[in-house]
């Protein structure tokens, strides 16, 4: 567990963008909250993952299905930046009509009952499903926040990413913890 706690520490500021001697004097320096810190990771989740040649466009769409406060705040946090090239666009959405041109959709753990029609509606598409609910990984998003000891962590689900035509870079997964998929046992690897 030290080992993986000295490489969470040592590459945690280069997910949020950070480019500091520790991970403790940002947090001393700079004090950030909850979705300030999940808005970084997920730009960086998207930095570190590839979609098929098909699914990109010049921009990268970023849907936040949420209450309209959150949503709306998640998007200035992600306005004006580019990823890999490609602008982000992030935009809230209230239902699943609304996907379609997405290649991220984050769903606040308030939402979390429009999750599963949310997972159907992407269902084998280039689309990286985040959330923030427990279980929400093994259940089909390839990515879900958790807390642990007061920070916050993620899992990935190897097989949803598999599934959506996703290809996760080592280093993210290396962070992770990975989640086995209870959507579709038929799918699991070994």
């Amino acid at each position: 567990m030290r080992c993986s706690t000295i490489v969470v520490s040592s590459l945690l500021p280069l997910l949020l963008g950070v480019h500091a001697p520790s991970v403790a004097s940002v947090a001393e320096a700079e004090p950030r909250d909850e979705y300030t810190v999940k808005a970084a990771f997920i730009l960086n989740f998207a930095r570190l993952t590839t979609w098929p040649d098909s699914a990109l466009s010049e921009h990268l769409e970023v849907c936040i299905v949420g209450p309209a406060p959150l949503a709306a705040r998640m998007v200035r946090l992600m306005e004006q930046k580019s990823v890999r090239g490609h602008r982000v666009m992030p935009r809230a959405i209230e239902s699943a009509e609304g996907l379609g041109d997405c290649h991220m959709v984050f769903i606040i753990r308030d939402a979390d009952d429009a999750g599963r029609e949310h997972l159907l509606a992407v269902e084998k598409k280039a689309i990286m499903v985040v959330g923030e609910t427990a279980g929400f990984a093994g259940r089909g998003a390839v990515i879900n926040f958790y807390e642990e000891s007061h920070k916050i962590r993620f899992e990935v689900n190897r097989h949803a990413a598999r599934r959506q035509r996703l290809q996760i870079s080592s280093r993210l997964l290396g962070l992770a913890r990975i989640v086995p998929d209870t959507s579709a046992p038929e799918e699991r690897l070994d």
